[in-house]
């Protein structure tokens, strides 16, 4: 707040585009095609995110899911975490976002899904924290310097695009759930309104 020149809507979202534009420059999009062939390709899917980033960790949640998809939204910390790092198999996809530092749950994470087979994706903001995780891909977004308001805009919309292109990617095997999904909200729309 105190190093804001000018406030409002309109700075706020003028700042917005810049984060979006940052990330597209810094965005490695041979990364970002990889990992929505993971994402397709991938029987089950894990995702960490802490603090803020749950958020987004959900929001991926809830999108897989209607692409019928084995999706688990992991505890953000604590001894839950290891009953789901238990469970993790080979051919099963983690995903961390650590922006700001990389969590240590997400260096548990991302080291244990290395020994045990898995491959796994980092969303991040540093450079830093991409190069030395032991993430197979990582896809950096910006938020903002260090000492401003760090927004998940950005994040939001990186993960959006995402979803379409796993859409694409699956095809008929996505789409036809969806279609399914919007014919029982026809169908039951009197009883269960929206």
């Amino acid at each position: 707040l105190q190093n804001r020149k000018e406030g409002g809507l309109d700075a706020f979202l003028s700042q917005q585009q810049v984060c979006l534009q940052k990330t597209l420059e810094l965005i490695d999009h041979d990364a970002f095609e990889k990992a929505v062939r993971l994402f397709a390709s991938s029987e089950r899917i894990f995702l960490h995110g802490k603090g803020a980033s749950r958020c987004l960790a959900q929001l991926l949640h809830f999108r897989l899911n209607r692409f019928g998809k084995a999706v688990f939204l992991m505890p953000s910390g604590g001894t839950e975490l290891f009953e789901d790092l238990n469970r993790l198999c080979e051919g099963d996809l983690v995903v961390c976002f650590g922006f700001q530092k990389l969590p240590r749950e997400d260096s548990v994470l991302l080291s244990h899904a290395c020994g045990a087979g898995c491959k796994s994706i980092l969303f991040s903001s540093r450079v830093y924290a991409a190069e030395t995780s032991q993430a197979d891909i990582s896809l950096l977004i910006y938020r903002g310097e260090p000492e401003e308001y760090h927004s998940m805009t950005a994040a939001m919309a990186v993960l959006d695009a995402l979803v379409l292109e796993i859409a694409a990617v699956m095809g008929e095997s996505a789409v036809g759930r969806l279609d399914r999904l919007h014919q029982m909200k026809r169908q039951y729309r009197d009883q269960l309104p929206g």
